[in-house]
This record gives C-alpha cells, structure tokens and sequence, in this order.
C-alpha cells in the first residue's frame, strides 16, 4: 500500500509448516503424519490477511506510512524465505519503519487471555505509546511486553538491520509441532480480539513519528558485525 511515505510498515507471517513429517524440525515420534498447522501459522496468515483487509479498507487510518504484507516459505528451514527477502532488491529499495511478525496467534488461552509482545525493547519509544492502548480485560486481559519464548521466528532475518522487529504470538502450546495442532483448537474469538487490538496498535503508531532502534540493540548489532 503505497500511501508516498519515504518509510514502510512490514507486517510479516510464515506460510509454511512440517507437512507430512519429514521435515527436521518434526518430533521423532510424530514422524510421516501430516502436520495441518492451524496455529502454527495458519493463524498468522489469516491475522495478515484480515490486516490486509482492514488498512486498504480505511485509508484515511493508515496513511502516514507505507504497508507492506508479506507471506514467507522455509520458516522451518531456519527461516530460508525471510532470510531470502532480506536479501532481495525488493527490500533493499525500502526504508523500514517497523516490523510485525505474526507467529501463532490462534491459541488466546480462555482464562489468562495473555497475548505476547517479543522485541518491544528493541526501539526506544515502542512501550510508551503501546502502553497508552486502552485494551478490554474481558477480551484480552494482559499484553504481556516482556515476550514468550517460541523458538526461531522470522522477526530474526530484521534483527541484523538495526529496525524494531516485534513478534506477535499467544505462545508455544502443547499442540505446537504436532498433528494435533488442527483447526478444532483455534479460539477463532481470541484471534479476533487480537486482531482489533493489532488494527488498534498499527493507527495508533500511524500516528507517531518513525521508531528508532534503542542504543543497547545497536550495541548488540554492532557485537555481532565484529564477530568473524
């Protein structure tokens, strides 16, 4: 969505999951079984689309910056399609403002309601202008900045670009990596409420001036350029 900004907003999931199990990140004992994948990441790319669907539905909401949407592969390959973009003449054409990784987003527990904010403290105004977000306890009770530990996720492949990369999940569960992780166990109302919350976020940072990296994430980008 090219609103003339010179700064772009990346909203990002992976498409792909384990298949038919024999993928190196299947668990051995669930081996040659089809994994569907609902919430992992079904559930990012229906939260994309709606995204998608919402900001070139209400342009005057969304018109200070650029939106860009994008569906990786090879997210199991230890993020081959991220990697691949970032890499890409098309990325490099773009200056960033933000990116938005949605990884498992279907799984909004019933009873916590806790939805996971990774990568916050990666810029230096990000928390302050979340924290102002008025939220309904009864839809979402805790947005939790502190992050949930996933495993790998493609916010990675923008950490090295000294960008604020944000991962948006409900968390890793007991279904994640399994053939159980089917459509039967998304809290499709949960994904919803997650849904407007996002919507909610992306106009309020519409209208706030581009986020910068923190010092102590460059200190730690800079680390890893002098690494050999």
């Amino acid at each position: 969505i090219d609103n003339g900004s010179d700064h772009t907003v990346l909203i990002t999931a992976h498409h792909d999951h384990l298949g038919s199990g024999n993928n190196s990140q299947t668990l051995p004992q669930y081996k040659n079984q089809i994994h569907n994948g609902a919430d992992n990441n079904a559930s990012g790319i229906a939260a994309l689309l709606e995204l998608a669907r919402e900001i070139t539905s209400k342009p005057k909401k969304y018109s200070n910056y650029n939106y860009m949407f994008v569906a990786f592969t090879g997210s199991e390959l230890d993020q081959l399609g991220s990697r691949f973009f970032v890499q890409s003449k098309l990325f490099g054409t773009i200056e960033t403002n933000y990116v938005l990784n949605l990884d498992m987003v279907g799984h909004l527990d019933s009873t916590h309601k806790e939805l996971f904010l990774n990568g916050i403290a990666t810029s230096t105004t990000m928390k302050s202008i979340l924290s102002s977000l008025k939220i309904s306890k009864r839809k979402i009770i805790n947005v939790n900045m502190n992050g949930h530990d996933i495993g790998r996720s493609d916010m990675e492949s923008f950490r090295k670009f000294g960008m604020p990369a944000v991962l948006i999940s409900t968390g890793k569960q007991k279904y994640s990596n399994t053939p159980d992780d089917d459509s039967s166990i998304i809290n499709y109302g949960g994904e919803a409420y997650i849904i407007r919350y996002l919507s909610k976020m992306i106009r309020t940072l519409d209208k706030n001036p581009i986020l910068r990296i923190t010092d102590k994430a460059q200190q730690v980008l800079n680390s890893e350029s002098d690494m050999p």
